[in-house]
């Protein structure tokens, strides 16, 4: 039986101004919608190690994470966490990208 959905939360480190406290705030967000049976991954590309050891003592085991070394587009890095999360989780019914400019706020029904 497969979960509902995993949600793809995608960061990038390539240009230096990683907003990790908007990245917990946004990521917090996620963890609030009102929907049954899904999963956040942090897709982190080239983030630094302050800002993935951050993420990692704010969330852990509540979320997942898939943290990439390479330089990769963002639809690379999106397919690579997905067979990620599908390898360790099993298969999901859908799969959403979110974007770390993305904060849902206060409204728990996106």
């Amino acid at each position: 039986m497969s979960r509902k959905l995993l949600v793809v939360y995608n960061t990038c480190g390539l240009s230096g101004r990683e907003k990790v406290g908007w990245y917990v705030d946004c990521i917090n967000n996620i963890l609030k919608q009102d929907f049954d049976d899904f999963r956040v991954v942090v897709s982190s590309c080239k983030n630094s190690i302050s800002t993935i050891k951050h993420l990692v003592q704010t969330f852990g085991r509540n979320i997942s994470y898939n943290f990439i070394s390479d330089r990769l587009t963002v639809n690379q890095t999106f397919t690579h966490t997905v067979q990620k999360c599908v390898e360790s989780l099993g298969e999901f019914e859908g799969y959403l990208y979110v974007d770390s400019g993305i904060n849902f706020r206060n409204n728990t029904q996106i």
